[in-house]
């Protein structure tokens, strides 16, 4: 369960970073 959630936690963090990759991918 712990790792579910810490699993779920580092996926929300990636897909954050991820989208601040392809804001800067559209703008260049």
């Amino acid at each position: 369960m712990k790792m579910m959630a810490n699993f779920a936690g580092t996926w929300n963090h990636y897909n954050r970073r991820i989208d601040s990759l392809n804001m800067v991918r559209v703008l260049v």
